[in-house]
């Protein structure tokens, strides 16, 4: 696949860069009804155990395009919607649907046999019709920075269809990481000709129950950061015990810390820690910040009761009486 950032390798190649978003992604159904907040996704039964399994708070791709032909033919809108799945959705024939399935679970029980052994092939791919209530997130679109086509988002859509124009896409992997991490180079940096420093600061997980993630190998999706945009701006890392927090902080001070490093700049972390457990070094993994420089002109640690032996160890009391 072209690399998302370098979407002029696939202009110059005559394609839609756009479509580079579509590449190895698995469609999931189309859209019947569209407004700018949300949008009912309708699929099958089939379709979804063919891709996966469709989690909540999972993000679909939405584009106008030919199905079967999505990387190698114009897009009828040159945009992809991003869409991001909330719940299920009642189809306008709902009420007809559950009657059937109750007589098929009916029937079935009655015979011993399962449902789609007592129900023709017609009446079975209508009772495996579904919806999903989908959450309008933004759209992608193409764009020029720099003389250079680049991969733009907007935080909405800007036009509604009535008809059904657009089929819906679970992204592929790689496709999903470009999501989850967007942007991989801001205009900013493509004008500046700078390459961003990024970390890797963990994998996506829409769901708790990760059978079907992995089994469709989208279990270890890598999201990335820009260390830049925890230096001087407030962060917050909140989550259940034992998810990572603690190592996810250890995760952001090393990014820092090296970052500061590289480019020779000064950059101060105070980081409060009444267990110690930034400080001292784990010893399931064998990592702290202690070890990011030893003496103490790069890491102190204050603590009430010092190791005098320790040079990166200070005193955290303070003696009044001291005016030395």
């Amino acid at each position: 696949m072209t690399r998302l950032s370098g979407i002029a390798g696939a202009a110059t190649a005559g394609g839609n860069p756009l479509t580079a978003l579509l590449d190895g992604a698995k469609r999931l159904g189309g859209i019947y009804h569209l407004d700018y907040d949300k949008a009912i996704v309708i699929t099958d039964d089939f379709v979804k155990r063919e891709a996966g399994g469709i989690p909540r708070n999972g993000f679909l791709l939405a584009a106008a395009t030919v199905p079967t032909k999505e990387t190698n033919a114009p897009l009828d809108e040159d945009e992809v919607i991003l869409l991001r799945v909330r719940g299920t959705a009642a189809l306008p024939n709902e009420s007809e649907l559950i009657a059937t399935r109750l007589a098929a679970m009916r029937t079935a029980d009655v015979r011993d046999q399962r449902p789609e052994a007592v129900i023709d092939n017609l009446t079975s791919s209508q009772i495996e019709m579904s919806a999903f209530d989908c959450e309008v997130l933004g759209t992608f679109y193409p764009d020029s920075v720099a003389r250079q086509p680049y991969v733009q988002w907007g935080a909405d859509i800007d036009n509604v269809y009535s008809g059904a124009r657009y089929f819906v896409y679970l992204p592929s992997e790689e496709v999903l990481s470009f999501i989850a991490s967007y942007p991989d180079k801001t205009s900013e940096e493509i004008e500046k000709k700078e390459e961003p420093d990024l970390i890797d600061i963990g994998v996506v997980r829409f769901s708790s129950t990760r059978r079907r993630a992995v089994a469709a190998k989208m279990d270890n999706v890598p999201v990335k950061v820009r260390v830049t945009d925890f230096i001087s701006r407030k962060t917050a890392v909140l989550g259940m015990t034992r998810v990572g927090k603690s190592n996810t902080n250890k995760t952001l001070c090393t990014a820092v810390f090296e970052h500061a490093a590289r480019s020779r700049k000064n950059i101060g972390q105070l980081i409060f820690d009444p267990q110690g457990e930034y400080a001292n070094v784990n010893e399931q993994d064998k990592t702290g910040l202690r070890l990011l420089g030893i003496g103490g002109d790069l890491v102190r640690i204050y603590k009430m009761k010092p190791d005098p032996d320790d040079s990166q160890e200070f005193p955290l009391a303070v003696n009044f009486h001291d005016t030395n």
